[in-house]
């Protein structure tokens, strides 16, 4: 079951780098004809959530893993603010942390956190210039010490394209 899943995971990563049935890297649409993206976050709160995800955990639970608009330690606007990517205007860079989520490679962080990390096959990482990707999530219900009302973990922390094998796999 691993290996299909894993199988099918590197498969959906995969097309994110074939256009119109040839294997090439997807363009990046961070910055349409000069003019970069709107920030959806402008005027909103760092708890509102911008998508949510399906998430498995390492004992195999689904979980929904929302992205909040965050701030910069946390959530899209600490993902945009690092230079990793834009997962609301960059289809491949959502795709990528959708695959990354329901890979059957996690792990519980020492500081209770789950990781999602994924090595890319050999396209994959000429197409994202890495040797993966890696998703940390926070299941904590607050922000700090503030608590969060609407039910929803904190979510994603952070998305990154890996540059090299980690020390720690996955």
């Amino acid at each position: 079951m691993r290996s299909l899943l894993s199988a099918l995971v590197s498969m959906a990563i995969l097309s994110a780098c074939t256009v119109t049935g040839q294997q090439s890297c997807p363009p990046n649409p961070v910055v349409v004809e000069g003019v970069a993206q709107a920030n959806p976050c402008q005027g909103k709160a760092d708890t509102f959530i911008l998508k949510t995800y399906r998430a498995r955990l390492p004992d195999g639970e689904m979980v929904t893993l929302p992205l909040r608009c965050g701030n910069a330690d946390f959530g899209y606007t600490h993902i945009r603010m690092e230079g990793h990517g834009d997962p609301v205007g960059d289809p491949s860079f959502d795709r990528l942390i959708r695959t990354t989520l329901v890979a059957p490679t996690s792990v519980i962080q020492s500081g209770g956190n789950p990781r999602w990390t994924i090595e890319f096959n050999d396209l994959q990482a000429s197409c994202f210039h890495g040797w993966g990707f890696r998703v940390v999530g926070s299941l904590a219900h607050a922000v700090g010490r503030r608590p969060l009302t609407d039910g929803q973990p904190l979510g994603v922390v952070t998305a990154y394209v890996q540059q090299a094998q980690p020390p720690s796999f996955p």
